[in-house]
């Protein structure tokens, strides 16, 4: 599907559409690393579509229909909208599509959140907030400053929030296989070290926006 868009008429409109029923019937039968690999390349994709566009490329549907921005600061109206980071109740994107399009902002808001979603249910709460980490800059940098300041701010919170719960859980092997590391082994230790490291560096970034 995502070779496709390198054909005339494709639609980064119809090949979300398509990639999230995916995602979906592959979350309901309990395939949650299947479902994240669509999660991922809808990201990617919708990405690189975006740097395509950025550079006068004609290749396949634009997404300036599909988010509207400029490119160089991101329409982030309702900022507030860090709070509900991980939030996937929000209004769907193919909702959006429909009423004129989403802005890159939300589109990538909602990505992250599903796949966050996901990865909590398969247990790894540290990688939803490392992922956090390099997501909240990326786009952080893209807002007016005025906007950049709150949605940081309660952006990181709400990431460190829903995830601190995870320093008391076993952490996962690091080549994600075998049985998940305790606090006994060195191994263990010192993934749990940087876990901790990862959420100290979400609460700093909050407060370093007060």
């Amino acid at each position: 599907l995502s070779a496709a868009r390198l054909a005339p008429g494709w639609s980064f409109q119809r090949f979300f559409v398509v990639k999230e029923a995916r995602a979906l019937l592959f979350e309901m039968a309990g395939l949650h690393d299947d479902a994240l690999r669509e999660y991922t390349e809808l990201e990617y994709t919708y990405l690189d579509s975006l740097r395509a566009r950025r550079r006068g490329s004609s290749r396949g549907s634009s997404p300036q229909k599909a988010s509207g921005d400029s490119d160089s600061e991101l329409d982030a109206s309702g900022s507030s909208d860090g709070a509900a980071l991980l939030d996937t109740r929000r209004k769907p994107v193919r909702e959006w599509f429909k009423s004129g399009g989403p802005k890159e902002f939300s589109v990538r808001q909602y990505l992250f959140a599903r796949q966050s979603a996901l990865l909590l249910r398969m247990g790894q709460p540290e990688t939803v907030a490392k992922r956090g980490v390099t997501f909240v800059e990326a786009l952080g940098r893209r807002l007016a400053p005025g906007s950049a300041d709150l949605w940081v701010f309660s952006a990181c919170i709400s990431l460190a929030e829903a995830t601190r719960g995870g320093l008391d859980l076993p952490l996962r092997a690091a080549d994600g296989g075998g049985d998940a590391l305790g606090d006994g082994g060195g191994d263990g230790a010192l993934q749990r070290q940087t876990y901790a490291g990862t959420l100290a560096e979400l609460y700093a970034k909050a407060r370093a926006r007060l």
